[in-house]
C-alpha cells in the first residue's frame, strides 16, 4: 500500500454535478407541501430531488437487502412521511 489511491471526488468529469442531502430537522412527521421554487433560481442549481419528483426505487430481493444495506432499509424519497430525525428527503 503506497496511499496513492485517488478518492472518487478527486476526478474532474465534464459536466459532472453535485448533490446534496438535506436531513430532516424533526423527529416524526408527514411532509405536506415542500416549497423548492426559491432554491431552484439559485446559482447553479441544476435539480431538487425529492418524493414528489422521483421515481421510485425499489428495494433488493430476498435477503440481499438485509446483508447489503448500510443501516436504512427504506429507498430514499420513498414516501411523505419523516421516520427520525436527519432523515434524507431533499437532495
Amino acid at each position: 500500500m503506497t496511499g496513492g489511491a485517488r478518492y472518487g471526488v478527486e476526478y474532474a468529469l465534464e459536466n459532472m454535478s453535485w448533490g446534496v442531502g438535506v436531513g430532516s430537522t424533526v423527529g416524526v412527521g408527514k411532509i405536506v407541501s415542500i416549497d423548492t421554487s426559491e432554491a431552484e433560481r439559485m446559482p447553479g442549481v441544476l435539480l431538487i430531488l425529492h418524493h414528489r419528483n422521483t421515481e421510485k426505487l425499489y428495494r433488493p430481493a430476498n435477503s440481499f437487502e438485509e446483508s447489503s444495506r448500510p443501516g436504512e432499509s427504506r429507498p430514499p424519497f420513498e414516501d411523505d412521511q419523516v421516520y427520525y430525525y436527519g432523515s434524507l428527503w431533499l437532495s
